[in-house]
């Protein structure tokens, strides 16, 4: 499908300025570079570029996430929104369950546990990500 300006690049700030007229439109493809600038999901540029009617977005970071698995599910959200569930669900199901196996505390169950949510995250978003 054609659109009516194939090519645009922009820097977050201009986009943000912009951004009530690009939501008019359709995209096809949204490439995001320093792709972890997007890990909080309640930041303006976050929801703005979220806003945008896109078949296709692609995040390039070489600091996807610093330890933190909301922070990656805020960018697993962007290109490919409930891949591993809301974010309550994520929490129940991955995050806790990881975390709580990870703990310095857990017991040989919570740690084994923790693995399985740990390898099953991995093989669902190994299939988006590079």
């Amino acid at each position: 499908k054609r659109v009516a300006a194939p090519v645009c690049i922009l820097s977050y700030e201009c986009f943000r300025m912009y951004s009530d007229v690009l939501q008019k439109g359709e995209v096809g493809l949204i490439i995001c570079d320093e792709g972890h600038r997007l890990k909080n999901s309640d930041n303006l540029t976050y929801k703005a570029l979220s806003a945008v009617q896109c078949v296709r977005r692609v995040l390039i970071s070489g600091t996807p996430i610093q330890n933190d698995l909301l922070e990656y599910l805020s960018l697993l959200n962007f290109v490919n929104p409930g891949l591993l569930g809301t974010t309550s669900e994520f929490k129940k199901k991955f995050e806790n369950v990881i975390l709580r196996g990870r703990d310095a505390e857990a017991t040989d169950e919570q740690q084994k546990k923790g693995d399985e949510a740990t390898t099953e995250m991995a093989a669902i978003v190994s299939k988006i990500n590079i």
